[in-house]
């Protein structure tokens, strides 16, 4: 499953946060229609498409400014990583 894939998931590209509502209530709620998706994807490889999709949601619902710190930081660990 490419990244194009999972990010045309209309379940996916809808998702929005309730008025007023937490970001941790909301991604709580991202996680049940993520789960809801997980027959469409092979077994093996569904940690990592569920993280994508989790990932994806996250994206859409921040701040730009925060986008920018996240990708920072993501940078920052997988520089790390190449070390």
């Amino acid at each position: 499953m490419d990244q194009k894939t999972i990010t045309n998931c209309p379940a996916i590209d809808s998702f929005t946060r309730k008025k007023n509502e937490s970001l941790v209530t909301c991604m709580d709620r991202c996680i049940v229609d993520i789960d809801k998706l997980r027959l469409f994807y092979p077994h093996e490889g569904w940690f990592n498409v569920r993280q994508q999709m989790r990932r994806h949601i996250l994206m859409q619902l921040i701040k730009t400014e925060t986008k920018r710190h996240v990708q920072m930081q993501e940078d920052a660990l997988a520089n790390l990583n190449k070390t």
